[in-house]
């Protein structure tokens, strides 16, 4: 009797153990998503801070007619430091490839004291880029990714299209939109959304900015064009990602949600009323 009551109380005791470790795991989950909310929030208050200062919102590649867009600098780069990163300023030559010897490794010069004097040094890891369960990689000589990209609209050429195109989504290659290009709403207007394959945050084009493939349906979740470290995880109780619309807010949307709702939502003027199709998150 002794001996069946020690292995009740071990199998008690692992049990216990097991489902103290599952929900640490699920709480420190949790804490990723909020984190990498917040970082998505930051993105989306520097996309309006830029389009407080310049009439519009950065075009998904900084205009350079002389240059490809997988050449070009990035829409991040249009952003960051200016209206992200406070007490830098961006040495990246914008007549430049991103991945010129110039602009890579990207540098920037910092302030360093009260006194104004300023250091110049390499852009190591931008955290904000970056979902808070991927560690930091990069290093002096190196070049950080980003884990979000904007969206380009519906379709693989979507980045292309002119701003009256209904299928033409926040982000172009040189489409420059304002608030009053968004005609479904910002509410309504997918920004950025996570990938689990993003680039170098300063390369213009695939790497940081994307259409949505109708041949990629389910697009969001394990096996999707858009997923997110956070929510590939074993114990992960919702297999989605964090969203950001044009109107700076951030949701999390499930696996689940309806691929008509995020089709209609990743364009500014399709015309779609989103509130008659199946919302699922």
């Amino acid at each position: 009797m002794r001996r069946v009551n020690v292995v009740v109380i071990i199998a008690v005791v692992l049990i216990v153990v097991g489902l103290g470790v599952t929900a640490v795991y699920r709480l420190r989950d949790a804490s990723n998503r909020i984190k990498c909310q917040g970082n998505l929030i930051a993105i989306g208050i520097g996309l309006h801070g830029f389009h407080d200062a310049t009439g519009h919102f950065p075009a998904a590649t900084v205009p350079n007619p002389s240059l490809p867009a997988e050449k070009r600098l990035s829409w991040l780069s249009a952003i960051c430091p200016d209206y992200l990163v406070g007490g830098h300023a961006s040495l990246l030559n914008k007549q430049k490839s991103w991945d010129d010897t110039e602009n890579n490794p990207p540098r920037c010069r910092r302030r360093i004291d009260m006194q104004g004097n300023t250091q110049d040094e390499p852009f190591r890891e931008i955290e904000v880029f970056s979902c808070p369960r991927r560690s930091p990689i990069a290093a002096a000589n190196s070049i950080s990714t980003t884990d979000y990209v904007g969206i380009t609209g519906v379709g693989a050429a979507a980045a292309e299209l002119p701003i009256s195109d209904p299928h033409a989504g926040f982000f172009g290659y040189d489409r420059q939109i304002t608030f009053k290009d968004i005609k479904d709403g910002t509410s309504n207007t997918i920004a950025v959304v996570e990938v689990l394959d993003g680039g170098a945050w300063t390369a213009g084009g695939h790497p940081t900015a994307r259409g949505v493939v109708a041949d990629e349906r389910p697009y969001l979740g394990e096996g999707g064009q858009f997923s997110s470290l956070h929510g590939q995880t074993v114990l992960s109780r919702s297999n989605g990602m964090n969203v950001l619309l044009a109107n700076a807010s951030v949701h999390y949307y499930a696996a689940d949600l309806a691929p008509e709702v995020f089709e209609a939502m990743a364009t500014i003027a399709g015309g779609e009323q989103v509130g008659n199709l199946p919302l699922a998150y």
